[in-house]
């Protein structure tokens, strides 16, 4: 087996070739936001309950909420900035220039940060919801919570001054400068770099090796090249530099068989696999096969998500433990895990070079601000909901002249289901921007107002007290801890006004039903002890000197 791709300095420059990766980037912010979780569990069990109980988890639980709210609506605006600049400077400058702007550090590392934290602020609302960072252990939480805003904060700081000179030319020709001047520097370095100059003449013995593919020599590794060389007793004479352009079929270097394989294990296709691993070759070259291929292992990707998802889901609906919001946002956050891993990792199966995934984001950012302006604000309003607990399935709302229960949370729309059995489908930005009555938000206690008036005639404290005692009649009214009350509001033209007051505990059971109750209780109680509701009376009087004419004018006569 071939190892030579584990040396020392093989290893730096592969790990130089993958840092100008976003994708790459992201991930490894990604994994570092979960080891610092990881960590802060483990640092967690040496503070010293004096300590460790100082702040409460409600302290991190703010701060986590501000991180994922904020993240995405600045990531959103991130990417809306870079196509904005990937596509001018696609039309002003070259190729190669073009993909240095794509590959600015500042601006992945950016992106990468506000991913990442988002990242960590969501799995750890999630851990806290599970129970893992309790109220009593979230110390080192909220420390590393403050760490990562502060991180932020300065990215963010970063990103605003990167921003004044990014994709101008004062800054793109100093980018060009400094790609410039270090291979210049490397190569008076290593003229050779790493390998043996040639003092002679390409000898006749030495055969030709070709390119499998079309595109640009990205990357020679000469130390991997000089150890499959001596493994297979071979010279290799290199014909094409980084940098030039290849075709199929075309020399890429000469090799000369000098002496004899180290062992049987040394053959021509080892060879062959050996100087290709040693040389890199982009970009993709598409075909109807690779197309047929990439449809093929990506589709399987997906059904495999979507299997793994539903069982995932089918597991978290069950489990009680959890509450019904969390239960939603992990089922939602798995989907969109597991289906993005299925198309990362379908695209790249086939060879797909996925660095203009950035351009690609950042397109979308554009599309998201325009076209899909409604339904990204409908999808980030359905992720803010449910990171904010502000409603949850089974709740009883009221948004304008619909009032129902909360049946089911969407990621575009919210089911509302009424009494009447009528399911109204929500947009999830109406829940955010219009004032919405959560019946059932901090507890199940309702307070209900019913106004009514009497006569004038009618002694008001007798009024109050069978007005008190008819609503504690009702069932579903309670009378502790806040038992029915009954004031006085105001002396109307016909009646003496009053409201009463009482609670409930059930407003999913409906409201109408209630209050009409109540009423019916207040009419029999009224009329049982001779309390009179008025009718409105007007009273006509005739100024002297004026007459009123009563005189009925006759119809007329039809034809």
């Amino acid at each position: 087996m071939n190892f030579d791709f584990l040396l020392p300095s093989t290893l730096l420059r592969k790990g130089r070739e993958y840092s100008r990766k976003l994708w790459v980037r992201v991930l490894i912010m990604g994994l570092l936001a979960v080891l610092s979780l990881l960590l802060s569990m483990l640092i967690e069990r040496w503070i010293p309950q004096s300590l460790a109980t100082y702040l409460t988890g409600s302290a991190a639980d703010r701060l986590l909420s501000i991180i994922a709210n904020a993240m995405l609506a600045v990531t959103t605006f991130s990417l809306s900035v870079m196509v904005t600049v990937y596509r001018s400077t696609s039309t002003q400058w070259t190729p190669r220039i073009h993909r240095l702007i794509v590959q600015d550090r500042t601006t992945q590392n950016t992106l990468a940060v506000f991913i990442g934290a988002y990242v960590y602020a969501l799995i750890a609302i999630i851990l806290r919801e599970l129970g893992v960072f309790d109220d009593k252990r979230s110390f080192v939480l909220f420390v590393m919570t403050v760490i990562v805003l502060t991180v932020i904060v300065f990215s963010l700081i970063r990103w605003v001054l990167h921003l004044q000179t990014f994709g101008s030319l004062i800054d793109t020709s100093r980018q060009v400068e400094d790609q410039t001047r270090r291979p210049f520097k490397e190569r008076l370095l290593n003229p050779c770099l790493g390998a043996n100059p040639l003092t002679g003449d390409i000898p006749d013995s030495a055969k030709p090796f070709t390119a499998d593919e079309n595109g640009y020599i990205q990357h020679i590794y000469p130390e991997a090249l000089n150890t499959v060389a001596e493994n297979h007793g071979v010279k290799i004479y290199l014909k094409r530099n980084i940098g030039s352009f290849v075709f199929v079929n075309e020399p890429l270097m000469m090799i000369d068989r000098v002496g004899q394989p180290k062992d049987d294990e040394h053959t021509d296709e080892t060879l062959h696999a050996g100087i290709n691993a040693s040389i890199t070759i982009g970009d993709l070259r598409l075909s109807a096969l690779v197309v047929l291929k990439a449809l093929a292992v990506t589709g399987l990707m997906i059904a495999g998500a979507r299997i793994l998802s539903r069982l995932i889901t089918g597991r978290l609906s069950r489990n009680e433990d959890i509450s019904p919001t969390m239960r939603v946002l992990t089922a939602k956050l798995l989907q969109v895990v597991l289906f993005s891993l299925a198309v990362i990792v379908g695209l790249k199966a086939v060879g797909f070079d996925l660095t203009g995934l950035a351009v690609f984001s950042g397109a979308v950012g554009v599309g998201l601000g325009f076209g899909l302006q409604k339904v990204v604000s409908n999808l980030v309003s359905g992720v803010i909901i449910l990171l904010d607990k502000s409603i949850k399935p089974g709740d009883v709302i009221s948004l304008g002249d619909t009032f129902g229960w909360i049946e089911e949370l969407g990621a575009r729309y919210v089911s509302v289901v009424t009494r009447d059995g009528k399911e109204y489908l929500i947009p999830n930005e109406d829940l955010i921007t219009s004032q919405v009555v959560n019946w059932s938000h901090t507890n199940k206690l309702v307070r209900l107002d019913l106004h009514f008036g009497v006569s004038y005639g009618d002694d008001p404290h007798r009024v109050r007290k069978l007005a008190i005692e008819a609503a504690a009649g009702v069932r579903r009214v309670l009378s502790n801890p806040n038992p029915p009350v009954c004031h006085i509001t105001g002396f109307g033209d016909s009646s003496v006004d009053y409201i009463l007051r009482f609670w409930i505990t059930d407003p999913s059971d409906g409201l109408t039903n209630i209050k009409g109750n109540v009423y019916l209780a207040l009419w029999d109680s009224f009329a049982a002890n001779g309390v009179s509701f008025p009718f409105p009376q007007r009273e006509v009087r005739v100024l002297p000197g004026s007459t009123l004419d009563t005189k009925a004018t006759a119809p007329e006569a039809k034809e």
